[in-house]
């Protein structure tokens, strides 16, 4: 008798570059090519040097606790009985939730390597906002169920 485990869709933009098990998202990406560049310069292994960092710190202060991009903390995702923990990665519950996130930045991301990754997530290993707009994930252990280029701009779920 085989269990069947119910898992739920989980959508992540990351980096197939990145160090790790689990590919970097954007924001975590930005931190480590900014190392690279540091140990580096332009001549980083990453290939981005100073042009991936530029855009990625755009990303980041476009996305600083504005309205439409909260933390996970005010989303009430995060607090401080339940933090988020060391192998929990940020993405989306769904495709649509994804593409709204990073409307405007995924010509630029597509250009510098990222690339759009789904994961069945077993229920248990995964949490979402009161919004439903964002979601952690445990992803140790866990494959893809798929990674594609990302969507021309206009894609919308």
């Amino acid at each position: 008798m085989m269990i069947q485990v119910r898992t739920l869709p989980f959508w992540r933009v990351a980096h197939p570059l990145s160090e790790g098990e689990v590919p970097c998202g954007p924001y975590r990406y930005l931190v480590a090519a900014r190392q690279a560049l540091a140990v580096h310069g332009e001549a980083a292994e990453w290939g981005h040097g100073r042009r991936i960092v530029a855009m990625l710190e755009a990303l980041a202060d476009t996305h600083s606790e504005d309205v439409d991009h909260p933390s996970p903390w005010r989303e009430g995702l995060a607090t401080t009985r339940r933090p988020v923990l060391p192998g929990e990665y940020s993405g989306f519950p769904g495709y649509g939730a994804l593409v709204h996130w990073f409307e405007g930045w995924l010509p630029q991301l597509d250009e510098a390597g990222f690339l759009l990754y789904r994961y069945d997530v077993p229920v248990g290993r995964m949490r979402t906002s009161r919004g439903g707009r964002q979601s952690l994930a445990v992803l140790e252990s866990l494959e893809p169920a798929g990674v594609s280029q990302l969507p021309p701009e206009t894609a919308r779920a």
